[in-house]
């Protein structure tokens, strides 16, 4: 991700509704993980809720790769945990 979209992403997770607002750091954090494909530890750390404001995020700017990675992890992260988590 480029430093624009980096914040981008920060000003549209701060005012997304259903979440728990992550700070800056904490978005930091988790563009850490969502480049590092780790979508699970992003479940686990902010929920369910910041998931599908991080997938609006990226289906409005039309970046299907991180869409699909998105839903494909959580398949897995489903798969492993039995639990049942979905994004709409």
């Amino acid at each position: 991700m480029t430093a624009e979209t980096k914040k981008l992403f920060y000003e549209y997770l701060k005012n997304c509704k259903g979440t728990n607002h992550p700070n800056e750091s904490e978005c930091r954090y988790i563009i850490d993980k969502l480049e590092q494909k780790n979508i699970s530890q992003v479940i686990f750390d902010f929920g369910i809720s910041t998931l599908r404001c991080i997938l609006e995020y990226f289906e409005e700017q039309e970046n299907y790769e991180y869409c699909s990675i998105i839903r494909d992890k959580l398949k897995i992260h489903n798969r492993l945990t039995g639990e049942n988590l979905k994004l709409k």
